[in-house]
């Protein structure tokens, strides 16, 4: 919180900020994801994302448990109504980190939203196309895959360690 409270300008001038968020307090006093959560909304962004870790309490039970979610990687975007005055460069980028993060659907709307970047950077409209373009066959085979790996993931405890993430799934 003292970083995103230090930045100042900068957070005004961005139009995606990544933060890893506490569920639990560790440290006496440290800010929880409310707060980070209060303060970027305040700062006209909303949550996006959220990648979670569960801490298991292994030493207590042996077995498979989800376990309590502990912290986690926030993954915050500009809202639309804030975006007056950016210049189309700056939207542009905004729209690149959007398709980068898989959120295309969010990332379309903004190009409609703004016709003047998508006639001066028609790119952008057929990049988004070309990951949906994707055959049926393909997006079946590849979320089965996903389904296994996630399997022996579980079958080897979560690489040994005492939690468990969001980023067993891969993000399309």
């Amino acid at each position: 919180m003292e970083i995103l409270h230090g930045a100042g300008e900068i957070i005004n001038n961005s139009c995606m900020v990544e933060v890893e968020v506490e569920f639990l307090e560790r440290y006496e006093g440290q800010p929880l994801f409310h707060d980070v959560l209060k303060f970027m909304n305040e700062k006209g962004f909303d949550l996006l994302y959220l990648n979670r870790v569960f801490g298991q309490r292994g030493q207590i039970y042996k077995g498979a448990s989800r376990g309590q979610l502990i912290f986690g990687d926030a993954l915050f975007g500009r809202r639309e109504d804030r975006l007056n005055g950016l210049s189309n460069v700056s939207l542009v980028k905004y729209v690149l980190l959007l398709i980068n993060y898989g959120h295309l659907d969010f990332a379309y709307h903004l190009i409609i939203l703004h016709p003047d970047i998508d006639m001066e950077f028609p790119m952008l409209r057929r990049l988004i196309s070309a990951r949906n373009n994707e055959s049926r066959f393909k997006r079946l085979i590849l979320s089965q895959l996903d389904k296994f790996i996630l399997l022996l993931l579980h079958i080897r405890t979560y690489n040994q360690l005492p939690y468990d993430s969001d980023r067993s799934w891969p993000v399309r």
